[in-house]
């Protein structure tokens, strides 16, 4: 697919890797996602809002404590924050390829 979309006239804005597992709960899509540098995050998603209330409450979450950012925005700052230049890959191994410097 990549070689396609290359030919198509497209190149490569942004390299970004993330892990994750996914899970049902009572209707619910839960993922547990690991980003480079960013760290983990829980990612929960619901279309009936009282019955996502109602599993964060039993997970002793809340809906203030979600962040309203993507993770490229969190990247973007994380790279700010850090003096990373603005094009930083956000891959595993460019996170460990710093790491050792």
């Amino acid at each position: 697919m990549d070689l396609i979309i290359k030919k198509l006239g497209f190149f490569p804005h942004r390299e970004k890797e993330k892990k994750f597992k996914d899970y049902l709960l009572d209707g619910l899509k839960i993922e547990f996602h690991t980003l480079p540098f960013l760290g983990e995050f829980i990612e929960i998603e619901s279309t009936d809002r009282d019955h996502l209330t109602k599993i964060l409450n039993q997970l002793g979450l809340g809906i203030s404590m979600g962040i309203n950012r993507d993770y490229s925005t969190l990247f973007a700052e994380y790279c700010k924050k850090n003096n990373l230049p603005k094009d930083t890959p956000c891959t595993f191994e460019e996170e460990q390829k710093i790491s050792n410097q």
